[in-house]
């Protein structure tokens, strides 16, 4: 029988919202969705790989980092030890959230929102489970406080972030951290090259053009509020990055109010606010992007 060891690993639950009527129309006869469905797992394949080379490479992880994926259905379960001896100056809950908003990022571009959360805390994992309390913080979080799609991180992960270091970087100083009030929560919309995909010269403005169409979309087709809400917060989200970031200036916010089912006071000629006044809490608390191949040796710790 193998020894059991509990780990201190960084922990990421996350859920593909909307999964589930999506596999309905999979399943239908001659169903036009099966080859986005087929697209939709090769897409998840690419995102679970990992580099073997001692070169850094941005958009891969090395891998004897440590970083775990059990994929079921439409959940993820990520996790990596806090800390590595081959990798000194990695961090582990770096890495879980940076894989988190690759896989958000490549589930955005086919029409899909990611919800997760974050922890920190002892695992004991097997090439197919996870057991402990880290994990259970996870689910916990994504399930019962994360609400709209974001991926929230536990009090276990936003204390460990205090002290947590990646590349000699304090990790509350990498762009991917941002606050919503005073909960923190990931940049899933992170306009880095290495999270959104693999090609250094990508056309930002042509991929965000795409997220913005595809969440418009969605706000228009909604038929059921809860789903509509989820898609209205990615659209603050959006609006909120867009004013945020340099590279994505050029691209019109989304107007959640024209995109609206309803209206009141017909006869009062109601003033909106902009959809970018309700964002004011998304803010990253300040800019450093990581790298995510294994960090030079004069900047680790």
């Amino acid at each position: 029988m193998s020894e059991i060891v509990f780990r201190t690993c960084a922990v990421a639950f996350l859920d593909i919202l909307g999964f589930q009527n999506f596999i309905r129309r999979v399943e239908e006869p001659d169903s036009e969705a099966l080859n986005e469905f087929s697209r939709l797992q090769e897409v998840i394949r690419r995102q679970l790989i990992f580099t073997t080379s001692d070169t850094q490479q941005q958009n891969l992880f090395p891998s004897d980092l440590g970083l775990e994926c059990i994929h079921i259905s439409d959940s993820f379960i990520l996790s990596a030890p806090i800390s590595s001896d081959a990798h000194p100056g990695y961090s582990g809950l770096a890495a879980v959230s940076i894989k988190a908003i690759q896989l958000s990022h490549q589930l955005l571009g086919m029409g899909f929102l990611l919800r997760g959360g974050i922890s920190v805390g002892n695992v004991y994992r097997t090439p197919k489970n996870i057991f402990g309390t880290g994990y259970q913080d996870a689910y916990n979080t994504e399930a019962y406080c994360a609400a709209t799609p974001r991926i929230l991180f536990h009090q276990s992960a936003a204390k460990a972030l205090e002290n947590d270091h990646h590349s000699g970087v304090k990790t509350t100083n990498l762009s991917i951290i941002m606050k919503e009030d005073h909960q923190f929560i990931l940049d899933s919309l992170n306009t880095h090259w290495s999270y959104v995909g693999d090609d250094p010269d990508f056309n930002v403005l042509d991929v965000y053009n795409g997220y913005r169409a595809t969440i418009i979309k969605n706000i228009a087709d909604a038929t059921d509020t809860r789903v509509r809400a989820k898609w209205e917060w990615a659209a603050g989200l959006f609006n909120a990055k867009q004013r945020d970031s340099s590279a994505l200036i050029k691209l019109a916010p989304i107007n959640i109010d024209n995109s609206s089912r309803f209206a009141f006071n017909l006869g009062a000629g109601q003033e909106y606010s902009s959809p970018s006044e309700w964002m004011d809490e998304f803010k990253s608390p300040r800019k450093y992007v990581t790298e995510i191949g294994v960090p030079k040796p004069e900047e680790s710790e």
